[in-house]
């Protein structure tokens, strides 16, 4: 199957959406066998990436993703909150006690949240504490059960207890995500069981079949892992950029990009923002390309 075209329904809404990911800090005080983002780093300089952001909220409607890690345990976190001046996301593993999301709101009630529920690692009565008064309190909380072949029976029964919420909270939503690890047992029951919750929209897909909104992990599905994305029109930078914990700006974080940063905000006096506002990138990227935030089409 050929994939002509991906976008995020935000970008077919709005043609100023913004997505600005920020990875604060890689830290973190779970350590999923299943992540592969955790590390152990020191605290990086963060004013000029608040700074950068800002102004890129002049021209675009700017939804900043902070994530790590987990962006939540960084010392100077309620004052980035406070200092960001766009619409802000937030993924967390919600382990915060609810003293601090008291804080959190008060310095900005503006948020979305998006919420994993790790089986093995969270006090289910506390977390869902947490996850009533961000429902009550903040724009929209998505929750993710991580669904574990190890706990798959627990999972499913978190599942459905917190897919009860979303008939009394209209801003939740409730998703499950299929975790891997070295002792992945998943059988083709398991598999169907979990396609059969993808019931989430948000991507638009325009296949030489025809077009439809889809899941993203029914887009992973649909390639047989990703989409793989050769001579494409690519609008990152144009409609999305990446920053590292370290002050790392990249254009997107495929395999072949991991590594080639446009400019680093902490040390670089850069100052022609509109080189990549305002041109899209053919991507030559010749491998499996996740990042399907970032819109692409098929440049012919």
């Amino acid at each position: 199957m050929r994939i002509k075209e991906i976008s995020h329904r935000n970008f077919q809404n709005d043609p100023d959406y913004y997505s600005l990911h920020w990875a604060i800090t890689n830290n973190c005080n779970y350590h999923c066998d299943y992540c592969g983002v955790y590390k152990n780093e020191e605290i990086y300089d963060f004013e000029k990436t608040i700074e950068f952001i800002n102004y890129i909220g002049q021209f675009k409607n700017v939804d900043t993703v902070l994530f790590g890690g987990e962006p939540l345990i960084h010392p100077n976190i309620l004052e980035i909150v406070k200092g960001l001046k766009t619409d802000i996301r937030i993924c967390t593993n919600l382990s915060r006690d609810l003293q601090f999301f008291k804080q959190l709101i008060d310095i900005n009630n503006n948020l979305k949240i998006v919420a994993s529920y790790h089986f093995h690692k969270e006090d289910l009565e506390s977390f869902v504490d947490k996850f009533r008064y961000l429902a009550n309190h903040t724009n929209f909380i998505k929750v993710k059960i991580m669904f574990d072949s190890r706990y798959k029976e627990q999972c499913k029964n978190v599942y459905y207890f917190f897919k009860a919420f979303e008939h009394q909270y209209q801003n939740c939503k409730i998703y499950l995500d299929m975790v891997y690890h070295d002792i992945c047992n998943y059988s083709e029951r398991d598999i169907k069981f979990f396609e059969s919750k993808q019931n989430d929209d948000r991507f638009y897909v325009r296949t030489e079949e025809g077009e439809k909104y889809t899941s993203y992990n029914q887009i992973r599905r649909m390639c047989n892992g990703f989409p793989i994305f050769y001579g494409y029109e690519c609008d990152s930078g144009k409609s999305g950029l990446f920053i590292d914990s370290d002050g790392y700006v990249y254009p997107c974080q495929t395999k072949r990009n991991n590594r080639l940063s446009l400019f680093n905000l902490n040390i670089d006096d850069y100052k022609d923002h509109w080189m990549f506002l305002n041109n899209s990138r053919l991507c030559d990227q010749n491998q499996p390309c996740y990042e399907v935030v970032i819109p692409r089409r098929v440049n012919d």
